[in-house]
């Protein structure tokens, strides 16, 4: 019997670590759409809505949101790396301060969100929306923006490098 419940426990601590977040904070999060510096990392928020949510600091480091509804919501400062975000609704969110390195937001509406100050390195925003987005101060390297709609979009002409647009390459030879 010992065997046993030490085996269950195993596996359950085995399980929670591979998912990378609580049960409590999901489930809080879903319950007061607050999870302010909580830890969702490989949570999966495929379609969900979470408009107007507030994630303060939290880490959805590989998250699965494509689809999902996050507009208006604050997520300054959140973790978004290596995070799928494909056709996610970002309207007016406030992204700044974020890392959203290695991320998916290919079909993306970031129409109007603020990504100023946000780490951009190697994200995809192919076919995306940023229509009057701030990305003032924000790091672009190897940035994917081939058939992103960037008109009124702010930007800091020397933070481009190697960033990839539909006009080719801005600034190729940059120093890391």
């Amino acid at each position: 019997m010992k065997s046993f419940i030490f085996l269950s426990l195993a596996i359950t601590l085995f399980i929670t670590k591979a998912l990378g977040y609580k049960q409590t904070a999901l489930d809080t999060f879903l319950l007061m759409n607050i999870c302010e510096r909580c830890d969702l990392s490989h949570a999966n928020f495929e379609r969900a809505n979470l408009s107007g949510a507030d994630l303060l600091g939290a880490n959805l480091r590989e998250a699965n949101l494509r689809e999902a509804n996050l507009r208006e919501a604050k997520l300054v400062e959140v973790n978004f790396s290596r995070a799928d975000l494909l056709g996610a609704n970002l309207r007016g969110a406030d992204l700044s301060i974020t890392n959203l390195s290695g991320a998916r937001l290919s079909l993306a509406n970031l129409r109007g969100a603020d990504l100023s100050m946000a780490n951009l390195s190697g994200t995809d925003f192919s076919g995306a929306d940023l229509r009057s987005a701030n990305l003032l101060g924000a790091i672009l390297k190897d940035a994917n923006f081939i058939g992103a709609n960037l008109k009124n979009t702010r930007f800091d002409k020397e933070k481009f490098c190697r960033t990839k647009t539909s006009v080719g390459i801005i600034n190729p030879n940059c120093r890391d």
